[in-house]
C-alpha cells in the first residue's frame, strides 16, 4: 500500500491525460510544497525532471499570459518562455523595490481599498458590486487553483505598478446606460482586482481586508 506522500503523486498520474498543463503545473506544484522532491515527483509520474520544471515556469508568468494559453492563443511552450523570462527580471530587479511595503493585518488593508475606491467617480453601490466581484474571482482562483503573477513591469516601484491597473476602456456616454454601467463595473473589478493582488502579500490579509471594506461601504 503507497505511504501517504505518494497518493497525491498517484492520483496526479491518473489524472494526468485529462488535465492541460497548466492544471499539471499547479498539481506539481502542490505536491512540491508538501515537501516532496521534485525528482520524486517525477520518478513518480514517470516523467523527466525537465518537464515538469518546464511546466513550472508556466507559473511565473503574468496572469494575462496564462489566460493566454488557456484560450489557445499561446502555446506551454511560449508560456514557460515567458515565465523564465519574468522570474529573470524579478530575480534581478533590487529588492527594495520589488518588496514595497504591504499592508500587514487586514485592517489597515481595508483602510486602503476604502481610500483607493473613494477616490473614484462611482456610486457607492457600484463600489459595493465591484468589491463583490473580486470578492467572487478570488474565491473562483481557490478553485482553479490558480493565482496572480506579478506582471513584467513588476520591478517598478509599488505606488506606480498600481496605477497601471487604471481603467484604460474609454468609458464616455453612450446611448445604452445599462451597457455602459457593465463596462464600468468590468473594468474597475479588473482594476481593484489587480491592485489588491499586488499590494497584499499575504492572500488572507488582502480576503480579509476586501471583506472588511464591503462591510464598510455596504453598512452591512
Amino acid at each position: 500500500m503507497p505511504g501517504p506522500s505518494k497518493k497525491p503523486i498517484a492520483l496526479l498520474k491518473s489524472r494526468w491525460n485529462q488535465l492541460s498543463d497548466l492544471e499539471r503545473a499547479n498539481e506539481i506544484e502542490t505536491i512540491q510544497r508538501s515537501g516532496i522532491s521534485r525528482r520524486k515527483i517525477a520518478a513518480g509520474l514517470d516523467r523527466s525532471e525537465s518537464l515538469l520544471r518546464h511546466l513550472l515556469f508556466c507559473l511565473q508568468a503574468s496572469e494575462e499570459d496564462q489566460n493566454l494559453a488557456r484560450r489557445g492563443q499561446i502555446s506551454t511552450s511560449e508560456l514557460s518562455r515567458r515565465g523564465r523570462a519574468a522570474k529573470k527580471r524579478r530575480a534581478e530587479a533590487p529588492p527594495e523595490i520589488v518588496e514595497a511595503p504591504r499592508p500587514k493585518s487586514a485592517d489597515e488593508g481595508a483602510d486602503l481599498i476604502c481610500d483607493w475606491i473613494l477616490k473614484e467617480p462611482l456610486y457607492t453601490p457600484n463600489r459595493v458590486q465591484i468589491i463583490e466581484h473580486v470578492l467572487d474571482e478570488k474565491l473562483a482562483m481557490q478553485w482553479r487553483r490558480s493565482r496572480p503573477v506579478l506582471p513584467d513591469h513588476a520591478s517598478l516601484p509599488l505606488t506606480e505598478l498600481i496605477q497601471r491597473c487604471e481603467p484604460n476602456t474609454p468609458l464616455e456616454e453612450t446611448r445604452d446606460p445599462i451597457d455602459r454601467n457593465l463596462k464600468l463595473l468590468t473594468e474597475y473589478t479588473k482594476w481593484l482586482d489587480h491592485r489588491s493582488s499586488f499590494a497584499f502579500e499575504d492572500p488572507a490579509v488582502r480576503d480579509s481586508a476586501l471583506k472588511q471594506a464591503h462591510k464598510r461601504l455596504s453598512g452591512k
